[in-house]
């Protein structure tokens, strides 16, 4: 039986956060981990510091072992970022042309 993966989204609610990422070297293991965290909705997008109390359970942790894995996570997070960008740019200009087409029909039209 093929098992699902396990979908975790970030920034789906408009002003609050329902999750929150961690990142240390775990002491006992000597590795540095990334963890995903529960939160109740007392965090906010942009808070600054994330108050233990407000984590309500953990989704998944990422032990880096390499530092090279590490950094290959941060390439596809940039690269990933970066196509981001590109959609939002080429959305604007063609926003852009749809109101530079409209006012030239209205020009026409006069």
């Amino acid at each position: 039986m093929k098992k699902e993966p396990l979908n975790i989204f970030f920034g789906a609610l408009k002003d609050r956060c329902s999750k929150a990422i961690l990142g240390y070297k775990n002491k006992k293991n000597n590795r540095y981990e990334l963890h995903i965290y529960e939160v109740n909705g007392n965090y906010h997008t942009g808070d600054k510091e994330l108050d233990m109390s407000d984590i309500t359970g953990e989704y998944a942790v990422l032990t880096f072992c390499k530092r090279e894995s590490l950094k290959a996570m941060i390439k596809v997070l940039q690269e990933l970022d970066s196509l981001w960008e590109k959609e939002e740019n080429t959305a604007k200009i063609n926003i852009d042309a749809e109101e530079l087409r409209r006012k030239i029909l209205k020009e026409i039209a006069v």
